[in-house]
């Protein structure tokens, strides 16, 4: 069976309007790279803040990299730390090493004030602290 990208974004879309992470994340993907139709990576960001906001580790660590980068939206380093740090929190080895190395390159860029600022508030709304 050949791909369809369209389709899949209709039923991503589908999942995603009844509150499911896995496809808020995968259709946020689709619409970085594109393949949900033109690319719109601000609307990408907000389907993986979502995501992000209802525990998907794969949401948090491109919400951080979108936030630290200036992707779909401003730039906001302390932000990027915050979501890169909730989510090199994983067992997937690929992924946690994804996301630590994002968040070494962005924590190089901040003060020490900022740095301080993202633990904070990474840890704030009851999330695991390690």
């Amino acid at each position: 069976m050949p791909q369809d990208f369209s389709q899949a974004a209709a039923y991503y879309r589908q999942a995603a309007d009844h509150n499911m992470p896995m496809a808020q994340y995968r259709l946020a993907r689709m619409w970085d790279t594109g393949r949900a139709g033109k690319e719109n990576r601000a609307f990408a960001r907000k389907l993986a803040e979502l995501a992000a906001f209802s525990g998907d580790i794969r949401a948090k660590v491109m919400l951080g990299t979108d936030y630290a980068l200036g992707i779909g939206g401003p730039q906001d380093l302390v932000l990027g730390a915050m979501w890169l740090l909730r989510g090199s929190i994983v067992d997937d080895a690929e992924l946690r090493r994804q996301a630590q190395a994002t968040l070494e390159a962005v924590t190089s860029q901040m003060t020490k004030d900022q740095r301080a600022r993202a633990e904070k508030l990474a840890w704030a709304d009851g999330e695991w602290h390690p």
